[in-house]
């Protein structure tokens, strides 16, 4: 995989036992979206993925779109309206 393949894709940050984390990654695969699954087991991995000292305090799942956007908690309706669209126009 390019370099620029590797920026492109969609990045989702969450816990593993997390069911809106599970909706999320459900969703992405079944739209065929490329994306990388961060799973976060503490606040070292909290700090270094999303920049935030403590997991207690995060917001999860974050979703950071190629662009830059960054979605704390997106329902899957949120996650389709900010990503699916631009990302199909790109070809992602």
């Amino acid at each position: 995989m390019t370099e620029a393949n590797q920026t492109a894709r969609v990045r989702l940050v969450g816990l593993s036992q997390s069911s809106e984390a599970y909706e999320l990654r459900d969703f992405l695969q079944r739209g065929v979206v490329a994306f990388d699954w961060i799973e976060l087991q503490g606040d070292v991995d909290c700090e270094r993925e999303l920049g935030r000292p403590l997991l207690a305090d995060a917001r999860l799942p974050v979703v950071k779109l190629p662009d830059g956007t960054r979605l704390e908690a997106p329902t899957v309706r949120e996650l389709a309206d900010q990503a699916i669209s631009p990302l199909r126009s790109t070809g992602i």
